[in-house]
């Protein structure tokens, strides 16, 4: 496990905030141009692929959906970043490897349409999580990672670095399940299995698809 938390570190950028929408960006609702919303972690986010630049993007999605901004990735860091059809079920935004926006790093802050094959979205509950994954581990709340699904082990263990979700708990059932949340808190793993994690109400919070590998 020593070597997955090792991954997370790479990935921290991506993991520390849930939401990376960029401050002073205005919000717009306009549909986008292109609806297909198939993700494969690794792959593609629709038309959005390894390889695809930001001058491409506006081809596809239409210059008037795209957003650039320097977005938040935590501890006071921003990264190079566009926001694409924000305010749509479609919305995503897109962290550049370089600041020419030639190449993606990752996608994150997606809306509900978006869909991987198997059907893990964004506000999926989480008992379809488990009819997806089968067993699986999840990190205790209230830290950095807190509520990040480890894949390894799990039907969907092919995803492993490439596919990020972190779960959320039911406001009320904090409250309601206080001992149960508190029994879960913490910088270590739990067995999805745990009923604790079933008296929450979790749901899927955030999803997060790498397109290329992050920089070592």
């Amino acid at each position: 496990m020593i070597s997955y938390l090792a991954g997370l570190c790479l990935l921290a950028p991506a993991l520390i905030p849930l939401s990376g929408m960029a401050p002073g960006i205005a919000i717009t609702a306009q549909p986008p141009n292109q609806t297909d919303s198939l993700v494969v972690p690794g792959t593609r986010l629709g038309p959005v692929t390894a390889n695809t630049s930001r001058q491409q993007l506006a081809q596809i999605y239409g210059e008037a959906n795209l957003k650039d901004g320097q977005i938040p990735v935590g501890e006071g860091f921003t990264q190079v970043g566009t926001i694409v059809a924000q305010g749509t079920d479609h919305q995503f935004t897109l962290l550049w490897l370089n600041p020419q926006r030639t190449k993606p790093l990752l996608a994150q802050d997606l809306g509900p349409a978006w869909k991987t094959p198997e059907g893990l979205a964004v506000d999926l509950p989480y008992t379809d999580l488990q009819a997806i994954l089968g067993k699986f581990a999840v990190y205790g709340f209230e830290w950095d990672y807190g509520g990040t699904v480890a894949l390894q082990g799990s039907n969907l263990q092919k995803y492993t670095r490439q596919l990020l979700l972190r779960l959320v708990a039911d406001p009320g059932a904090i409250v309601s399940q206080s001992q149960a949340y508190q029994a879960l808190m913490g910088d270590r793993l739990f067995a999805s299995t745990d009923p604790n994690l079933a008296r929450l109400n979790l749901k899927v919070k955030a999803m997060i698809v790498y397109l290329n590998p992050p920089p070592q």
